[in-house]
């Protein structure tokens, strides 16, 4: 199953972003259970919420309260950043 995007409302999954499959989507929690060894939660919180300014915006949606992160996207910007300094 692939996930359609549609163009931007608050909220939503930017326009533009990669599309791929649901198990591309991890919450908060389940990103850091996943990478104990590299990030922590509050490190991971943190850059949610400057998203807009730091560019993660764009692989990052909200359903409801719950945050959820694509894990494709972030690697490409966490490594784009580590090029940048």
């Amino acid at each position: 199953m692939s996930l359609e995007h549609s163009p931007a409302r608050a909220g939503d999954v930017r326009s533009g972003s990669p599309q791929g499959t649901l198990s591309d989507w991890t919450t908060i929690e389940g990103f850091v259970r996943d990478h104990p060894d590299k990030f922590t939660e509050s490190q991971i919180r943190w850059a949610l919420r400057f998203r807009e300014e730091n560019g993660l915006a764009e692989h990052v949606t909200r359903m409801g309260r719950r945050i959820y992160i694509h894990v494709p996207g972030f690697t490409e910007w966490f490594q784009r950043r580590g090029q940048e300094d």
